[in-house]
């Protein structure tokens, strides 16, 4: 279907637009995600990861879980990025600086 950005849908593309939206609405879905091993005698060993451009800085931390028999597990844990100061260029060493920090 063509259609120009300003014309109105066909009346039965509009019915099936509204039932897919209505069904949308309130529709909620909680995925549990696995973070640690459960195991209590697991190893956790956490890893930072931070990096920096002129326009932005950011963070990343790992998890390398190792069970007692052996077995290795790594996952993004979290990670975190924000946009450089707009209004005070900054150097590249400076926004190296200020990743470390939020990392």
């Amino acid at each position: 279907m063509k259609l120009r950005w300003d014309t109105p849908l066909p009346d039965e593309a509009s019915q099936q637009w509204n039932t897919i939206r209505s069904n949308i609405i309130g529709f909620s879905k909680s995925i549990p995600r696995k973070v640690l091993e459960k195991d209590a005698r697991a190893k956790h060993i956490p890893s930072i990861f931070v990096d920096s451009s002129k326009r932005a800085y950011a963070c990343s931390l790992y998890v390398t879980t190792t069970a007692e028999n052996g077995k290795l597990d790594t996952q993004l844990f979290t990670a975190k990025s924000k946009v450089a100061p707009l209004k005070k260029e900054q150097t590249i060493p400076r926004l190296e600086l200020i990743s470390i920090f939020l990392g």
